[in-house]
């Protein structure tokens, strides 16, 4: 891996694209590529490196990015079929802007969740990649091209984008590193929204240093190589309770055997709990979340559309509970011996629990507390997705 991280951009890009075009009846990561821009791209750091004017760290890292940010030329799809014939972006999104600036190579457009919402990587409109560690799986969302195309090395860095973990979800379920930075800091100028107060943007990658010069370059600062620090002395919260019930046994092994690796190396562990935190936002978010009321905005011109094709639904069109309820519930994961995966579903706004590691982190809702159970974060979550766009509140 080191030698090929070393080896020429246009190279390492060649690699990729063949590997690519090997699966393009079956391609489920990307949406688009930019294959001639890229080799080009890719020769012109390849020029810079043998010149000694490498543009810095990022100089000729081959670089995906979500298709919620626009890209000059191309139609900026968002995961949404409603946005199919959308007029091709004028100019690239501020942090693609900045990505080639720094010499990224931009191979291409990554699927997504539609517009944005859920935590688990499903669409119904577009391929759905699986796990790159298990295809069997599900990615994690709403970034999930990004981080299978990180995690399998068909980029080196991908761009994805955060409002409740749609970045640190897929980093953590396809086994690499994401990075959620604070939000406002990094412009989100050609970026399509969820929630403009929540949105974040960043990267997701195999490496630390590689997301943060990733996200030094993204927010207009200068990259510098992060500096170790001892693990020694350095204080860890284990925050117990609910957030750590219903692990599967694997996942709570070795989050068991990585704190013990941190102990062992001088971390100190200490627990503590979120209990309080965790009830108080339930109750603030019981009649609807900021991102739910944001998207009423956002989305007002097709929300009460009955016809508009998409899954995402209102709760003035379907109800409060999901934007499934007229429709199949988001499906979960099977596959026989020896069959490729398939998805089952069933009419309930809900997944089954057996479906572990395969559902996103529950929510609760009204019907929850009434039901006893978890709904998913499927759900816009919110009542006030049915108030007037044009309300103050």
């Amino acid at each position: 891996m080191s030698h090929f991280a070393n080896a020429p951009a246009r190279d390492r890009l060649e690699q990729i694209l063949s590997r690519l075009n090997d699966r393009r009846r079956e391609e489920k990561a990307f949406v688009r590529l930019c294959a001639e821009n890229a080799r080009a791209e890719a020769d012109a750091s390849d020029r810079r490196r043998r010149d000694g004017a490498s543009l810095g760290p990022l100089d000729g890292k081959i670089v995906s990015i979500k298709d919620l940010f626009d890209i000059a030329g191309e139609p900026t799809l968002a995961g949404s079929i409603i946005r199919r014939n959308a007029v091709p972006a004028e100019k690239d999104a501020l942090v693609v802007q900045r990505l080639r600036a720094a010499g990224a190579v931009i191979i291409g457009k990554t699927h997504m969740t539609e517009f944005a919402f859920t935590a688990v990587g499903l669409n119904p409109h577009y391929p759905v990649p699986g796990n790159a560690t298990n295809e069997s799986l599900i990615p994690g969302g709403s970034s999930s091209g990004a981080g299978v195309s990180a995690a399998e090395g068909t980029c080196d860095i991908a761009i994805g984008s955060d409002t409740g973990g749609s970045i640190r979800i897929p980093a953590a379920l396809n086994g690499i590193v994401g990075f959620k930075p604070t939000a406002s800091r990094i412009p989100l100028a050609g970026a399509f929204p969820l929630s403009p107060v929540l949105d974040s943007l960043g990267p997701l990658a195999r490496t630390v240093a590689d997301c943060a010069m990733a996200d030094a370059v993204i927010a207009g600062e200068q990259p510098k190589p992060p500096v170790a620090r001892p693990i020694a002395g350095l204080r860890i919260g284990l925050p117990r309770g609910r957030l750590l019930e219903d692990l599967s046994p694997e996942i709570a092994d070795a989050f068991s055997a990585s704190l013990d690796r941190l102990a062992k190396a001088g971390a100190e562990i200490v627990d503590f709990t979120l209990e309080d935190l965790i009830e108080k936002l339930g109750e603030a978010t019981r009649i609807g979340s900021i991102a739910g009321m944001e998207a009423s905005r956002i989305h007002a011109g097709w929300l009460n559309d009955a016809a508009a094709p998409s899954t995402t639904g209102s709760s003035s069109r379907f109800g409060a509970v999901s934007p499934y309820p007229m429709r199949p519930s988001p499906p979960c994961w099977k596959r026989g011996a020896g069959s490729p995966p398939q998805w089952t579903s069933g009419f309930r706004p809900t997944i089954s629990s057996r479906c572990r590691r395969r559902r996103s982190p529950p929510c609760r809702s009204q019907a929850s507390k009434r039901t006893g159970r978890n709904t998913t974060a499927w759900r816009i979550c919110c009542c006030a997705i049915a108030r007037s766009p044009t309300s103050s509140t």
